[in-house]
């Protein structure tokens, strides 16, 4: 993580590792920016410079490798008489939730529930199946969104660090009743639109745990020190 940008580095079975940089096309800390090979090994051996250690074709694979785009598609509506878009064509993401292709599966299911529901009325399925997917199709693609701040930028801050150790400390003492954000993500099946919403509340349940522990404690201390000054 480099606050705008970051580099992640995959295991192949061959024991090495295929990195992939994720970095602004252009501006300060860009692709456009470094225009040489010396401006390229300059860049990585200042602020990555442990894994430049291993990297020998480091030049030959920067300047070869194409650089792609990250896009994220909202449209509505989905459908258009009888015809109807679903799966990336309807709500391509951002891969760092890696839900792309589970979204689309899902898109599957609702389809096959409403044709069943109305015995393969068309009129009526692609209409609600819009209706159902398109609250979720937005919502994974703001979480997705949402992870790639958290992976390139937050992960660094003792604050982010704390809420997560809390969160994963809940969890592990309440089971289901406190689950993680990437829990509910990655390991449920939640709908999309709900997950955001349950954070929150979680979160401020939690909030006013801690304070009224806060609060119990400062009241028992205070009852303490009462006593030891009249004694």
């Amino acid at each position: 993580p480099r606050g705008s940008s970051m580099m992640i580095a995959l295991p192949n079975l061959d024991r090495s590792f295929t990195c992939t940089l994720f970095w602004p096309k252009s501006g300060p800390d860009s692709f456009s920016a470094l225009e040489s090979d010396e401006a390229v090994d300059a860049y990585f051996a200042e602020h990555y410079a442990d894994a430049r250690l291993l990297m020998p074709d480091l030049l030959d694979d920067f300047a070869h490798n194409p650089i792609g785009s990250l896009v994220t598609v909202r449209c509505s509506p989905w459908w258009s008489g009888q015809v109807a878009v679903l799966g990336d064509a309807a709500h391509a993401i951002v891969p760092f939730y890696g839900q792309g292709a589970n979204a689309a599966f899902e898109d599957c299911v609702s389809l096959m529930h409403h044709l069943d529901a109305t015995d393969g009325d068309w009129g009526t399925v692609l209409p609600a199946f819009g209706e159902e997917r398109k609250p979720n199709a937005d919502a994974i693609a703001d979480l997705a969104l949402h992870n790639f701040v958290e992976m390139r930028d937050s992960v660094t801050s003792h604050s982010h660090k704390a809420l997560h150790r809390a969160e994963h400390a809940l969890h592990r003492v309440l089971g289901d009743r406190y689950r993680t954000r990437y829990d509910m993500v990655s390991f449920s099946t939640m709908p999309y639109a709900d997950i955001e919403p349950r954070v929150r509340m979680q979160r401020s349940a939690a909030a006013g745990v801690v304070a009224a522990t806060i609060a119990g404690v400062g009241i028992a201390g205070a009852a303490l020190a009462s006593r030891l000054r009249r004694h």
